[in-house]
């Protein structure tokens, strides 16, 4: 018995563990420097399966980062990455 309560816990605690899955496609002889302005695409936002809390704080993380002014060209810190002191 006991150990099926430790199995049921563990398997709680690997569950409890799981991430979003994130894909990233995009082109890479685009310039985006030609760019000015971006937009969600609606019904993938709405399609997101997470609570509506959640989705905003992911919608307000990308508008952040895509919003904060690029490094200067000779920076090598990522965007949204502070540079180690």
């Amino acid at each position: 018995m006991k150990i099926r309560l430790l199995l049921f816990s563990l398997g709680l605690v690997f569950m409890g563990c799981s991430s979003i899955r994130v894909a990233v496609d995009y082109d890479t002889a685009v310039s985006f420097d030609q760019y000015q302005s971006f937009a969600f695409f609606k019904p993938s936002v709405d399609k997101m399966e997470v609570n509506d809390l959640d989705k905003k704080r992911i919608l307000h993380a990308i508008d952040d980062n895509l919003t904060e002014p690029l490094p200067a060209a000779d920076d090598h810190a990522l965007i949204g990455m502070d540079r180690p002191v």
